[in-house]
């Protein structure tokens, strides 16, 4: 999607979402943007949704030691 002078490359998995907002004027045409959707690039996204949920698990732990 476009809005701001930027495409917008949001990726989502469950309850967490990564956003990339990629200036209009760095790249030629959302064409490029597409190509660089890379299976490198949604497998790193893939890591960081696990170390998201990770973080996210322990700052539940946290919450529940605090509450007692």
């Amino acid at each position: 999607m476009s809005y701001n002078a930027k495409y917008i490359l949001k990726i989502e998995l469950a309850q967490f979402e990564q956003i990339y907002k990629i200036g209009e004027t760095d790249v030629y045409s959302l064409e490029e943007v597409e190509q660089m959707i890379t299976p490198t690039l949604l497998s790193n996204c893939l890591k960081r949704f696990i170390e998201m949920r990770s973080d996210w698990e322990e700052a539940f732990k946290m919450r529940n030691e605090l509450s007692k």
